[in-house]
């Protein structure tokens, strides 16, 4: 007989979340982790690539309404997805574990990290450094 074996929990430091707030960058979650359930499904990839090609400054309205549902979509996976983390709020509280409305709330590049996380089970910088060869001797 086979033991019953469950994947752990991926957790990925939110260190390279940036927030630009009148041309200064933030970095809200540094120090901070977020705990994901291990895999993806294929519906975050196509929520994440479609959420990824509508990011332009002049969306239809038809687009803009594709990209809100989108976001609503994303939202309500990543409250399924980050089983926990230690993020913190402006005033340095400890945020919520979020929901699908909650985190409707957060910034909009903070959800579209925690997406991209969820699905690739890698940071912003550690995807641009896997993606990019070593260019050392």
């Amino acid at each position: 007989m086979v033991d019953r074996t469950k994947p752990p929990l991926r957790q990925i430091a939110s260190d390279d979340i940036t927030i630009t707030v009148d041309g200064v960058e933030y970095h809200p979650h540094a120090g901070e982790s977020a705990w994901f359930r291990p895999g993806a499904s294929s519906n975050a990839m196509r929520i994440l690539m479609d959420i990824q090609s509508l990011q332009k400054p002049d969306l239809s309205t038809d687009e803009a309404a594709e990209f809100g549902q989108l976001l609503q979509d994303a939202a309500a996976y990543v409250a399924i997805a980050v089983v926990k983390w230690d993020w913190t709020d402006i005033d340095e509280q400890p945020m919520p574990q979020p929901t699908a409305e909650s985190a409707l709330n957060l910034d909009i590049q903070e959800l579209t990290w925690l997406l991209q996380a969820s699905v690739t089970g890698l940071s912003e910088a550690a995807s641009k450094n896997a993606a990019s060869p070593s260019t050392s001797t």
